[in-house]
């Protein structure tokens, strides 16, 4: 049996090898030789020289000729003949260590090649895309647009010919799910089945790109590519304020604006003149990586961190290019030297954005986006503050010389502020309904621990948590507590520091540290602490019955050092102790000045109160000055290299010589009509949307390890009319759904499976696996549950309530949402990275830690358990059964109408037959167990309908359910 088994296999491999197609007639560099070369030896001779071996480049046509590598004309005189035909395994090329071995085809082509005069080529995605001629084709009555003719030309010379168009039924379907991420209803089927116009089609295309549904589903895909989540990702991957930015590319999408302006603003939105707060929104792009505060971290190594993901990122998205094979050397396939790589990070370091993100939701650079109410006010407030300030300002050098005299003159005892501390038995009687603050001077040991510095009984308490501060106040009924914590470690063991909390019924909780107001966070609901402190020295404890200005915290913080200003002789003291009575002065003696400072005291607090209620989101901003970055020696963040200065890859186009060095220079050099790349990169990504896999495999990379375009004429016609239409994404996407090859039927034969297998020709239409959340929002539309209300915070539907427990520091715990948010699309689904939802990541949804441009397509078990399991499937099969029994008694028009919304057909006759049996058997076993049938339709927060039968719900609910998990129902 081995024996007759391994002649089959002798058999096998040999008609393998005999149905190797015969070698072209003309050999092509880009299409034959490059493959071969990529794959097998640039790795060693190729452009990186840290990895070149024998000093030999074979990816430049001069370099190999000098070496004899390659004699133009005679492969017998060519080394690299001779090596790759050797039998000796020590001149063999590939080496046998490499484990890379080249076909018989594969070392005939390399012969022929040199035989022909070893031509070389500039790789095909670096030369500009040109628009071709339209070819000739046999059948040109197939042909609806360009698209097709190029389409048709490549089936025609493969032998093979288009399928005929999809049903109505199928093309409404198809297009809505493309066009909107949704199905359409029965009616909007059943209206374009019996539309006879010429233009139905091209009116249901323009009526589904006008929706606001348009821009949801194009942005989904965006959002990959852009690493979108709420979180930071790292550590405590706490939350991260960043939606606005979400749903401006919702927005830009929809009012379809101009992928190049879309561009810019994403990359440098801030640098423009006059930037509105939408281009500032837009820059959230590159404030989407992730980002850490991790104690153990270092800033220089996040830093570094950051500006590779940007240039990843950027190269990705933009380019399709693999640039981040450069961080540590030189590129060994593509001409991007890591010299390259590095000064492109030069663009991305030069931001305002620290090593550390706080974890906290508003790590600057942030804008605050006010409530509609607030946004006048708001705007205005910045001036007046700086009105104010000015006004300050000039009444310090009016009353400098008063100043001056009473420095010299005044009493110890006449410092201090106006309040005076209460009584202990007064500091009880304090919580949340009344003004007061309370101070202390401490010292920290390194052994501090937790608890409680000062108490006023049960209304409040000031704590340290770590290096932290806060100050707990309780409600009159001792009900309720909030807190206000210090954001970050403010206590530095072995140094005395000033501590203030103040509290104000209308302005809320304020911390200051050493007369500095501290940035804080307020949270609710917080229990007391456990016990005293232990590892501090408190001392000067005041309790005060008002909030306590900024002038006067910084006079209590000061008052030791004013004292001390005070025991020197006015003509013997130092600048300092000079400076500290002036400014004590006008804090607190000087009226003008004091007014003015309780002026710009209160608009600074209506401001901070205004941003505590305002919505934030994550920005770029530009330092001052010449951006600059190092090389990093094998990207390691403290081997630093060279000094560079911001540019762009050297192998590509030209940046301008007017260009600004800085991020905008580098977002207009991506848009430039020069760059090969954009166009085509974007193009082929947009065409991935619609078929499945795009004309180049490899979206994010276009280089010599990618895929070569399956149709190159075609993918360079696109770009061209797509950049020559005004980057105009609205119109490239109805040339691509109104062709002939997006309307073909998804039928296949046995010829095209063999010759077509992965349909990469478009011999049929395409049909492939919906993405995860278009799976879950299918099933919430065609039950009626879907809102299609848009924006806002992320939404947190249905999962297990521990799973962010077993993630993170101090894992936060999933509180489930209610009512409506259960039901938003899929898009504003809060996106923890660190514990994607199940439901998402079981369908392939990538984690968002990195960009994703190509996601993967897999099936497994899982993903039945999901779409017959998850609470959100069962319910919303429950409520499609609802629906349809309110409007039908009985079964089998129940039956029909559930196809009708899940399938957008009608069922078969014997179709109808197998359901209806399966319905009445189901029925059966529900009125035998009625338990069981309570125990499904219990399933989800939503109402269930106590008017109808509970057996014959139950088994609908079935019924909606196996229908949602047809392959019709989960396939596009």
């Amino acid at each position: 049996m081995r024996i007759a088994f391994l002649l089959v296999l002798v058999v096998c491999c040999v008609r393998v090898q005999a149905a190797e197609p015969p070698l072209p007639e003309k050999i092509e560099f880009n299409r034959d030789v490059r493959p071969i070369l990529s794959d097998n030896c640039f790795f060693c001779h190729g452009n990186d020289p840290h990895q070149r071996k024998a000093d030999l480049r074979l990816d430049l046509r001069d370099d190999a000729v000098a070496k004899q590598a390659i004699t133009p004309g005679k492969p017998d005189a060519s080394s690299l003949v001779a090596r790759i035909l050797s039998t000796d395994k020590d001149e063999l090329m590939p080496p046998p260590a490499s484990r890379k071995q080249l076909t018989p085809r594969q070392k005939e082509i390399l012969k022929q090649w040199v035989a022909e005069g070893a031509g070389y080529e500039k790789h095909w995605s670096f030369e500009p895309p040109r628009r071709a001629a339209l070819p000739m084709v046999k059948t040109p009555s197939w042909v609806r647009n360009p698209i097709d003719a190029f389409v048709l030309a490549e089936l025609e010379r493969a032998g093979l010919q288009p399928a005929p168009e999809a049903d109505r039924r199928t093309l409404a379907r198809r297009l809505s799910l493309d066009l909107t991420g949704l199905p359409p209803t029965p009616a909007e089927v059943e209206a374009f089945v019996n539309d006879k116009s010429p233009e139905a089609y091209e009116s249901l295309v323009a009526r589904w790109m006008k929706t606001s549904q348009w821009g949801e589903h194009r942005g989904r895909y965006w959002l990959d590519a852009a690493r979108y989540g709420d979180t930071h990702g790292i550590h405590h991957d706490a939350y991260r304020e960043i939606w606005p930015y979400r749903d401006w590319v919702i927005a830009a999408f929809n009012r379809n604006q101009r992928f190049d302006e879309f561009t810019v603003e994403q990359i440098a939105g801030d640098l423009l003149p006059n930037p509105t707060r939408e281009q500032l929104i837009a820059t959230g792009f590159h404030r989407c990586n992730i980002t850490t505060a991790e104690g153990g971290t270092i800033a220089d190594e996040n830093l570094a961190m950051y500006a590779n993901d940007r240039v990843t990122t950027t190269s990705w998205v933009w380019l399709g290019l693999t640039a981040n094979c450069a961080a540590c050397h030189d590129h060994k396939f593509d001409p991007i030297t890591q010299r390259d790589f590095y000064s492109m990070a030069a663009y991305f370091r030069n931001t305002t954005q620290g090593a550390m993100d706080g974890n906290v939701k508003d790590t600057k650079p942030v804008i605050y986006l006010p409530p509609a109410a607030d946004e006048k006010r708001f705007t205005e407030l910045p001036k007046l503050i700086a009105d104010a300030t000015t006004a300050l300002t000039a009444r310090r050098r009016e009353a400098l010389k008063a100043a001056d005299a009473w420095a010299s003159s005044v009493k110890p005892s006449e410092l201090g502020i106006t309040a005076k501390p209460l009584a202990e038995t007064e500091q009880k009687q304090l919580d949340n309904s009344r003004a007061f603050s309370v101070a202390a001077r401490i010292k920290a040991s390194a052994s501090l621990k937790d608890g409680t510095l000062a108490t006023g009984g049960d209304g409040w308490e000031l704590v340290v948590q770590g290096k932290k501060f806060a100050l707990r106040v309780a409600s009159p009924d001792g009900k309720t507590n909030s807190l206000v914590i210090s954001r970050r470690d403010i206590l530095a063991p072995g140094k005395t520091q000033h501590l203030l909390a103040t509290h104000d019924p209308k302005r809320g909780l304020r911390l200051y540290v050493d007369g500095l107001e501290t940035e804080s966070d307020r949270k609710e609901k917080q229990p007391p602490a456990k016990g005293a402190a232990d590892g501090i020295d408190v001392q000067d404890v005041r309790v005060y019955a008002v909030a306590i200005t900024k002038g006067d915290a910084r006079s209590l913080s000061d008052e030791p050092a004013l004292l001390t200003a005070l025991g020197v002789e006015p003509a013997k003291r130092a600048a300092t102790q000079k400076n500290s009575l002036i400014d004590f002065y006008f804090r607190s003696v000087d009226e003008p000045a004091r007014e003015l400072a309780v002026q710009i005291d209160e608009l600074t607090n209506e401001e901070t109160a205004i941003r505590g209620r305002s919505i934030v989101t994550h920005v770029q901003e530009e330092k001052p000055g010449e951006a600059m970055a190092n090389v990093l020696m094998r990207g390691a963040y403290d081997k630093v290299g060279e000094k560079v200065t911001p540019a762009s890859f050297s192998s590509l186009h030209a940046m301008p010589t007017d260009a600004p060095k800085n991020r905008l220079g580098l977002a207009r050099w991506l848009v430039a009509d020069e760059n090969p790349l954009m166009a085509r990169v974007t193009v082929n990504r947009f065409w991935q949307e619609l078929f499945g896999t795009g004309l180049v495999r490899t979206a994010e990379d276009f280089g010599s390890q990618g895929e070569r375009p399956v149709n190159q004429a075609l993918l360079d016609w696109l770009a061209v009319e797509f950049r020559e239409s005004g980057w105009d994404v609205k119109k490239l996407f109805t040339l691509m759904v109104t062709s002939a090859t997006y309307r073909q039927a998804s039928l296949t034969t046995p010829e095209k499976l063999a010759r077509d297998p992965q349909n990469r020709l478009l011999s049929r239409g395409p049909r492939f696996r919906m993405d995860a959340e278009m799976i879950r929002d299918y099933a919430l539309a065609v039950s009626g549950s879907l809102s299609l209300k848009m924006g806002g915070p992320g939404t947190k539907p249905y999962q297990p309530s521990n799973i962010w427990e077993v993630v993170g520091l101090h894992g936060a715990r999933y509180t489930q949402d209610h009512g409506e948010n259960l039901y938003r699309r899929t898009i504003y689904n809060f996106w923890k990275r660190q514990s994607p939802s199940p439901n998402m990541e079981v369908f392939n949804a990538p984690t968002r830690e990195v960009c994703t441009v190509r996601r993967e397509r897999t099936n497994t078990p899982l993903q039945a358990l999901v779409t017959l399991n998850d609470p959100q499937f069962v319910e919303a099969a429950r409520r499609l059964a609802e629906a349809v029994l309110k409007e039908h008694a009985d079964s089998t028009g129940a039956i029909d109408t559930i196809a009708r919304r899940v399938l957008l057909r009608p069922l078969g006759s014997d179709e109808t037959k197998i359901v209806a049996q399966t319905a009445t058997a189901l029925e059966a076993e529900f009125t035998t167990h009625p338990e069981r049938a309570q125990a499904l339709l219990k399933v989800g927060e939503s109402k269930v309908d106590e008017t109808l039968p509970a057996p014959r719900l139950a088994s609908l609910t079935m019924v909606a359910s196996q229908l949602l998990n047809l392959d019709e129902a989960l396939n596009k």
